[in-house]
């Protein structure tokens, strides 16, 4: 299990393209290479963040081949596909799409998903599920219209009425 390809996380990707902006890359700068220090330091942090449990981990989960390989994917999304590696995701593609013309955006969010590490406030992926209670959505309408055909049909949210007769039904228990 532990050598299959494990798909970068949203996070993950906001880290790698903070990195290729602030190292110079975008606009065709040089991309750190595999042994610079700015590969190796993102190559150990998303190794401490691990977005997958260890045991699904291979040897060269997100080591800096993979670092250095995710940022010509990222060079090819920038270039329209004529540099880089272009076996990038779509979800490298999405998240450059919403970045590219927000970079302090990009750069805020980058140090939230490193301050949330270092807080513990994130933490490594686990095989131990963890529930939490959420409320219950209250029901602000009762009704909706949708046009699948074209022409309108109106529909009853009866769901949420039986969702919310059980949870009083439920309370009334304790």
């Amino acid at each position: 299990m532990a050598n299959r390809r494990l798909d970068w996380t949203r996070e993950e990707v906001i880290l790698a393209i903070d990195l290729y902006v602030q190292s110079g890359a975008r606009g065709g700068g040089p991309i750190p290479g595999k042994t610079s220090a700015a590969v190796a330091e993102l190559s150990d942090l998303l190794h401490r963040l691990a977005a997958y449990p260890r045991s699904e981990q291979g040897e060269k989960y997100r080591n800096a081949d993979g670092v250095y390989l995710k940022l010509t994917n990222l060079r090819a999304i920038e270039t329209e596909g004529r540099h880089g590696m272009k076996a990038f995701s779509q979800l490298d593609a999405a998240v450059w799409r919403e970045y590219v013309d927000a970079l302090e955006s990009l750069h805020r969010e980058a140090a939230v998903i490193r301050a949330r590490f270092s807080e513990r406030v994130l933490g490594p992926a686990s095989h131990h599920p963890r529930v939490t209670d959420v409320p219950i959505e209250r029901q602000n309408t009762e009704w909706y219209v949708s046009r699948p055909s074209g022409a309108p049909t109106e529909h009853e949210r009866a769901e949420q009425t039986l969702v919310l007769r059980y949870a009083a039904y439920m309370e009334g228990r304790r």
